[in-house]
């Protein structure tokens, strides 16, 4: 009989090797396939405790040289290994079910696994070579991963068994967090292509310039403040070293200045201008510019030019602008920044003064600065799924607000000074952890929606009845109550 498991959510039994996320709380599984589609309504945390939800990684293979991933026909969205049998809770489900069998590595495949552990997140496999340089993922080729792209996951150290993937050809590490490189990588002696840009290095392992067939060298945007000398035995046809501080024309080492001028010589293509900013088309005052280019630093990609129409503020046009920016010639007046990873905002956004709308959900906040609260333009801002658990007593300075997003955080309490918001039309607070609410929200008389499901303030009697009769107060200002 093979191994089942429960799923919360469809309630239905699946292969135990069917891929899923497990409840940090109450140990519940959810499957992969109804939870994808139950966020969609806005279900990202456990229904039963409001726990967080995490990927669910079975232990690694301990036998079989070859993993083979063929798609079993008779249950959806599910691999399972051709090579042991069906009972077995051995094989993690990372691959995509639309992809054809594919046979890989052990030792590759124990690698990918490590990194899956690391980040938190899957690496779906990749079938055409040319798919790898704008999406996540990795290659494989007779049996052996010789492309992989890890863009934007966050991640914060590579484990030195990456040098094991002795059949890497291209390795893309762009916009993460990486401080330092192992010694180890120099003996991927088949790499052809490594791009670091949009890092934290302040320096490079030597054992780089032994990878002789290295043509590809993109290091752009990090902390690098001098390059070791072995990199001059390389033989690079392209090299990206901008926005370093070892790459100011007013602080380059004659050594590096000799490098270069002998690349060059040779052929090699060395980005040495800025190109052009993305932004100096659009009319825009320079202080406008320094936030976008900021922020492009610090995730690694630019943000669009979105018309949207602003006239009429509501939630949901709060929560379709979710990447891009929309500007008149005087500034910004909508900025969509959602599931960036941003743990923080640089300070130049409080130059944005006309800013009306501000999408920061799903990225990794812990507060909001006095920067954004100095906003006061603001009339539309979502916060929801970050990790914010308190809010500054200064949140009224957004004294223009009218629809506010707080949904899927830590909140606890709520500042008295929340209550002097006294244009708020639309206030989301549900799955947070609120125990009490300050008895100044009675002064937002023109609350025309309020949101507090999935609180523990449900179960405290006292709170109950407090609640009951700011309900009857909304109810007579014809303020919708969501899930009352």
């Amino acid at each position: 009989m093979a191994k089942k498991y429960y799923c919360g959510l469809c309630e239905t039994s699946h292969n135990a090797l069917k891929p899923r996320h497990q409840c940090d709380g109450c140990a519940r599984f959810y499957c992969d396939f109804a939870l994808r589609n139950a966020r969609t309504a806005g279900v990202t945390t456990c229904v039963y405790c409001e726990g967080e939800l995490s990927p669910y990684f079975l232990t690694k293979p301990q036998s079989n040289l070859i993993i083979n991933y063929s798609h079993d026909q008779t249950s959806e969205n599910s691999f399972t290994p051709s090579s042991i049998e069906e009972d077995k809770d051995s094989i993690p489900t990372f691959v995509e079910p639309s992809i054809p069998p594919v046979e890989i590595n052990q030792v590759d495949y124990e690698i990918i696994s490590l990194i899956q552990d690391i980040i938190g997140k899957e690496i779906p496999f990749l079938e055409k070579e040319d798919d790898l340089k704008t999406n996540n993922g990795f290659i494989v080729k007779e049996q052996r991963i010789i492309g992989l792209n890890l863009y934007r996951y966050n991640l914060r150290r590579l484990p030195e068994k990456i040098a094991e993937l002795v059949e890497l050809e291209k390795l893309y590490l762009r916009s993460n967090r990486l401080t330092k490189l192992p010694d180890e990588l120099g003996n991927l002696k088949l790499l052809k292509e490594l791009d670091l840009g949009f890092n934290l290095l302040k320096d490079l392992p030597a054992t780089l310039g032994g990878i002789s067939s290295l043509q590809t060298l993109l290091l752009n945007d990090n902390h690098l403040k001098k390059i070791p000398i072995s990199l001059s035995q390389l033989q690079l046809k392209k090299l990206d070293l901008q926005k370093n501080p070892c790459w100011d024309p007013q602080s380059r080492s004659k050594k590096l200045q000799r490098w270069i001028d002998s690349l060059r010589n040779g052929g090699c293509e060395v980005y040495e201008t800025p190109i052009k900013s993305y932004y100096s088309d659009i009319e825009l005052p320079t202080s406008a510019v320094v936030f976008l280019e900021e922020i492009e630093g610090i995730i690694g990609q630019k943000i669009p030019f979105t018309k949207t129409d602003l006239d009429i503020i509501t939630l949901k046009l709060l929560k379709d602008f979710s990447l891009g920016f929309f500007s008149s010639s005087e500034g910004i007046l909508a900025l969509g920044l959602e599931n960036l990873i941003l743990a923080s905002l640089p300070r130049s956004i409080q130059n944005l003064n006309l800013v009306k709308i501000i999408n920061l959900a799903q990225n990794q906040l812990e507060h909001l600065s006095q920067e954004l609260l100095s906003l006061t333009t603001l009339q539309g801002l979502t916060l929801e799924n970050n990790y914010i658990e308190s809010l500054d007593s200064d949140i009224d300075n957004l004294n223009e607000i009218k629809i506010l997003n707080l949904s899927k955080n830590k909140l606890k309490r709520l500042p008295k000074s929340l209550g002097k918001l006294r244009n708020l039309e639309i206030l989301i607070l549900n799955h947070n952890r609120l125990i009490s609410l300050p008895s100044s929200l009675k002064n937002l008389k023109n609350l025309k929606i309020l949101d507090l499901r999935g609180n523990p303030i449900w179960e405290e009697r006292k709170e109950r009845r407090e609640l009951q009769k700011w309900f009857h107060q909304l109810i007579k200002q014809k303020c919708e109550i969501v899930g009352r």
